[in-house]
């Protein structure tokens, strides 16, 4: 929602890291914590191949890798343009 300027003015005020004036980092650490975290939940047994069925494994698996990839390209995306962070 921040990314789409839909509220932009709450994200401002109450969530300044997710706001239009914050870099990627906040929102690339989110979305690699999130990845893991749906990554991590493959291992139980509600999440198993048998309970889920082998395509519905298959997807969550690759959304997780997805949302884990986009989230280090967004933490890297800031590198470039910052010669504070990357030295």
């Amino acid at each position: 929602m921040s990314e789409i300027s839909v509220f932009q003015s709450y994200f401002d005020k109450r969530w300044p890291l997710l706001g239009s004036k914050s870099s990627l980092i906040t929102i690339g650490i989110a979305e690699v914590i999130v990845g893991f975290f749906l990554l991590g939940n493959l291992n139980e047994t509600a999440a198993s191949k048998q309970n889920l069925g082998y395509s519905f494994n298959t997807l969550l698996t690759s959304a997780g890798v997805i949302v884990s990839f986009i989230g280090v390209v967004n933490f890297a995306a800031v590198c470039p343009p910052s010669s504070l962070i990357c030295g």
